[in-house]
């Protein structure tokens, strides 16, 4: 049988290479694959991807602070550079825009 290759390494993290994210994770000897095609949200940093969570589930800067142990100046800060990342402008955009890549 011919041994086939991908044409980067994966690292076991979830990685974007490609333009699709892969995640691998041990399953035993082995190891569980997933890969998908990547969209803007996955570009963000995972503290970005915490902040656009809570945000788009309608929780204020004080609350999402309060879920990360920050102060409500830094969640804004961070959805400052969620917006100027995907751009956009509101929290009606983000939401839709998260919206999608969940579908």
């Amino acid at each position: 049988h011919k041994e086939s290759r991908l044409p980067f390494e994966i690292t076991g993290q979830e990685q974007c290479a490609h333009n699709l994210v892969i995640k691998s994770e041990p399953m035993g000897e082995l190891r569980y694959v997933t890969i998908r095609p990547a969209n803007p949200l996955d570009n963000l940093t995972e503290r970005e991807q915490e902040v656009v969570h809570w945000i788009t589930k309608g929780l204020s800067f004080k609350e999402v602070g309060r879920q990360l142990h920050v102060a409500p100046s830094t969640v804004s800060n961070h959805l400052y550079r969620v917006y100027a990342k995907l751009g956009i402008s509101s929290r009606t955009e983000l939401a839709k825009r998260a919206g999608e890549q969940a579908d």
